[in-house]
C-alpha cells in the first residue's frame, strides 16, 4: 500500500497481541508511535519508514520482547532513544536514519545486540551518537 495510507496508526490494534508484522513504509502517515503498541508482545517487525510521523520514541515499547526489526527512518521523530530499549535481545535492524530531531546517546546494548545478531543500526541524518 505504498503511498495510499493517511492518518494515524490505529491504537485499537493493541489488542492484537499476536500481531507479527506492521509494514506501512512509504505512505503519508502522521502522528506519533502509539504507546499502546507496547502491549504487542508478538510483534517482530515494525516498519513505518518514509512517512510524516513525529513525536518521541515511546519508552513503553521496551515491553515488546520479540522485536527484531524496527525501521523508523525518514520521519520527524524527536528526542532520545529510550535507554529501556536496551533490553531487546532479538534486535537485528534498527533504522532511525533521517530523523534530524533525534539526539542523545544510543544505548550501547542496542548497537552490540544488533551487530551480534548479524544486523545493523542506521543513524545517518540524526544527532544520535554512539559510545
Amino acid at each position: 500500500s505504498n503511498g495510499n495510507l493517511t492518518g494515524e496508526l490505529p491504537r485499537k490494534w493493541c489488542v492484537l497481541r499476536n500481531l507479527y508484522e506492521v509494514d506501512f513504509e512509504k505512505n503519508k502517515l502522521i502522528g506519533s508511535l502509539p504507546l499502546e503498541y507496547g502491549n504487542l508482545s508478538g510483534l517482530h517487525f515494525f516498519v513505518v519508514s518514509n512517512n510524516e510521523m513525529s513525536g518521541t520514541l515511546p519508552t513503553v515499547w521496551s515491553n515488546i520482547p520479540q522485536i527484531s526489526r524496527l525501521e523508523l527512518a525518514s520521519n520527524n521523530f524527536t528526542g532520545e532513544v529510550p535507554e529501556e530499549w536496551a533490553v531487546w535481545t532479538n534486535i537485528t535492524i534498527l533504522d532511525l536514519a533521517k530523523n534530524s530531531g533525534l539526539s542523545g546517546v544510543l544505548p550501547v546494548e542496542l548497537l552490540t545486540t544488533a551487530q551480534n545478531n548479524g544486523g545493523a543500526v542506521s543513524l545517518n541524518g540524526t544527532n544520535i551518537i554512539t559510545k
